[in-house]
């Protein structure tokens, strides 16, 4: 996620100011939310319009496996990184499951950089 606002970041922002605060919302970000988290992010950089814009050219169903597998690892992670160890039983995914979710949010983020890309005439380096 922090990549894809990067690579915008980087490509079209020139003033170190607005460099810098992209840089502060993108080090504040440590959640799994496509709302709260990823999406907050591109609208910082490209706004609502160019979110929008976005959204609307990717396929429904990977937008919507993105936002919920993404979604879900969200719980885990914020267990994860708020519980102390004494005492406390956390649950978590198998790798399996774990590797399905990691690739339909993959795919997701592979589709936003795609549409940004082609949204705003990037290269895709890969």
């Amino acid at each position: 996620m922090d990549e894809i606002v990067y690579k915008y970041t980087n490509k079209y922002l020139c003033n170190p100011a607005h460099i810098t605060k992209i840089e502060e919302i993108v080090d504040r970000n440590s959640g799994f939310d496509y709302e709260k988290n990823f999406k907050k992010m591109l609208i910082s950089v490209i706004g609502l319009h160019g979110v929008e814009k976005i959204e609307s050219r990717i396929d429904p169903v990977i937008l919507q496996r993105f936002k919920s597998n993404l979604g879900s690892l969200r719980v885990p992670r914020n267990t994860a990184a708020h519980t102390y160890i004494s005492g406390t039983t956390i649950t978590i995914d198998s790798p399996a499951v774990t590797l399905n979710k990691l690739s339909h949010i993959h795919i997701g983020l592979r589709e936003f950089e795609i549409k940004i890309n082609k949204l705003y005439k990037l290269k895709i380096k890969d």
